[in-house]
């Protein structure tokens, strides 16, 4: 049952517009492009895959911001009835970040494309257009497309219309030298100039452009932060979901620049880069025209990633500093994540899931890497011991057999995960209002072992309406139904819904810090108070403070950074 107050939205609208269902064709600003109708549970809906939103960034637009495409306004009609390729990454570990299904089967730098999903008669709104619901793939910005992703069940359940879409990733997304031959971000200004297409041609396909939610998962996430705190996307959105990742979190943003670029310029035999400008620009120049197998070949081949970067442009400064300043401009948001997010890291660990159980020396061994999760990298090597040391006290299991340790490894890679969740929702709280939950259902046909608790990207058959057509239980199918109804209605009001309304899902504030635990069968019990006090203050606290002091102390230089203004060395200190 939809709820009536999305009804009385819709009605207050004051000019009916035409609610676009079985129309494949649709007008943009660039020409007329031609989708096709299907079905989906009974429910007609439009489809148009593979709509560009850019012109294709290969040879002199390589390392450069996106540019719209040209007009086909003079050739005719073109066909969107099929997927266009993702952009290129390396195809190995995939299936192990999204989960089976999710394969890539064909790359290719021409790939910045969107796909719209529109649904049509279930929950259809009496006047006006329905809301847009804008999917940012994860990845760790270095995998994944949105070619991967259907949106057409959270289409019709959510009764929004849903946009996918690539953008750059890896070395193509976000190489940067730290000064103007090549700021970096690509994917991010990719991501931005389709929210710009959406604002422009999206009214077309039956979408309000002043109801745009942008919905992350993982890196994607993370994107939808960097996008709240950019003034370059504002007015792009006006609500914003992120699934499995945070802004609090510092281990996906690029503090390494040059090394990086001289390492990959060494590869494929291009200049190495030095501090003059001059030298920038003509390694830059030399890695367009390197074949792009070869850059992805090599970019996999060193320490480190091509992530997101301070730019002084899209990125002004760090975006957690940003958060804590609350000088951003709010949109209403919500923000949770899985009980056993760390899964995906795990992973790593040769036979992590699949091999005997893990040792006390493995545990020994693996248990310091996790502190890099909490903190800004590189870690310098004297702090490592003190945090080793601390994280294992914390976690180090009662019963010292080989399960409980495999165990506890896990519990502390989701713990730092969630901490930077609930961290990010403590200080949004303070600017705008956010909704924060954590899922807990070990899904019926999850693809981990069953000591472990919703894993890694185990949320995206429920939120995607795939679990509908699965072997899903009764109980996971209701679930996954009443959460595409909860993020639709959120798309629509700025309040989620749970239970068609009955479920009071309260706003994250201070002192109760109260979330929304999502399993099956959910009542009010599911609303809890704070999640983990001691471990959010852990993670949040305690292991920087620790940091801190360490890197502060005379005797000891924690390291440098580079400024992307002047390129001048500066003492760095590795904590949040």
């Amino acid at each position: 049952m939809y709820s009536m107050l999305n009804y009385a939205v819709a009605i207050q609208t004051l000019c009916v517009v035409s609610v676009l269902s079985h129309k494949p064709t649709v007008m943009t600003t660039k020409g007329p492009v031609k989708g096709f109708a299907k079905n989906v549970n009974h429910v007609h809906m439009s489809v148009f895959l593979g709509i560009p939103y850019a012109k294709p960034p290969r040879e002199m637009l390589r390392f450069k911001p996106p540019e719209s495409p040209d007009s086909w306004n003079s050739t005719g009609v073109i066909n969107v009835t099929q997927s266009k390729p993702s952009c290129p990454q390396t195809k190995d570990g995939v299936s192990n970040a999204f989960g089976p299904g999710f394969e890539i089967t064909e790359t290719n730098e021409d790939c910045l494309y969107l796909n719209i999903f529109v649904p049509g008669t279930k929950r259809k709104p009496l006047f006006g257009s329905w809301p847009v619901v804008v999917f940012l793939h994860g990845g760790g910005f270095q995998m994944g497309s949105g070619t991967l992703f259907d949106g057409s069940v959270l289409a019709v359940y959510g009764s929004v219309v849903v946009v996918t879409m690539n953008f750059r990733i890896g070395v193509l997304g976000f190489l940067s030298t730290g000064d103007s031959a090549a700021p970096g971000n690509w994917g991010l200004l990719d991501q931005r100039l389709a929210l710009q297409w959406i604002q422009d041609n999206i009214q077309g396909f039956g979408g309000d452009r002043k109801k745009v939610t942008i919905f992350g998962h993982e890196s994607g996430a993370y994107s939808v932060g960097l996008h709240i705190l950019s003034p370059m996307s504002r007015g792009l959105f006006a609500r914003a979901i992120s699934m499995g990742g945070a802004i609090a979190s510092p281990a996906l943003l690029n503090t390494d620049l040059r090394k990086r670029v001289r390492h990959l310029a060494m590869k494929v035999n291009c200049p190495s880069v030095t501090k003059d400008e001059v030298s920038s620009e003509k390694v830059v120049s030399c890695l367009r025209k390197v074949p792009v197998r070869d850059l992805i070949r090599h970019d996999q081949h060193f320490d480190g990633a091509f992530t997101p970067t301070i730019d002084n442009h899209f990125i002004l400064r760090d975006p957690f500093t940003i958060l804590k300043s609350t000088n951003f401009t709010a949109v209403d948001y919500i923000i949770g994540g899985n009980a056993d997010e760390g899964t995906n890291i795990a992973n790593n660990i040769p036979n992590f899931f699949t091999g005997p159980e893990m040792s006390q020396s493995d545990y020994d061994k693996y248990t310091p890497n996790i502190s890099s999760l909490a903190l800004k990298k590189p870690i310098p090597k004297i702090v490592e011991p003190t945090l080793a040391a601390m994280i294992s006290s914390k976690y180090y299991p009662r019963e010292e057999n080989h399960g409980n340790f495999r165990r506890s490894y896990l519990d502390a890679l989701g713990d730092v995960i969630n901490s930077k969740i609930f961290e990010t929702g403590m200080y949004y709280s303070k600017r705008g209002e956010v909704f924060v939950y954590q899922f807990t259902h070990k899904p019926s046909h999850a693809r981990f072992p069953s000591y472990v608790g919703p894993g890694h990207t185990e949320e995206l058959p429920f939120i995607l309406g795939y679990i509908l057509n699965s072997n899903g239980t009764d109980e996971e199918k209701k679930l996954s139904e009443d959460w595409m109804k909860t993020w639709g209605d959120f798309a629509w009001t700025g309040t989620p819904y749970f239970n068609n309304g009955s479920l009071v899902w309260t706003p994250y504030s201070l002192p109760s810090r109260s979330y929304l635990q999502i399993t099956v069968n959910m009542t009010n019990q599911n609303v809890k108070s704070e999640w983990k006090p001691g471990t959010r203050r852990f993670w949040n606290e305690v292991v920087p403070d620790v940091a801190k002091l360490a890197c502060t102390t005379p005797v000891m230089k924690c390291g440098t950074y580079i400024t992307h203004k002047n390129m001048e060395q500066k003492h760095y200190i590795y904590y949040v």
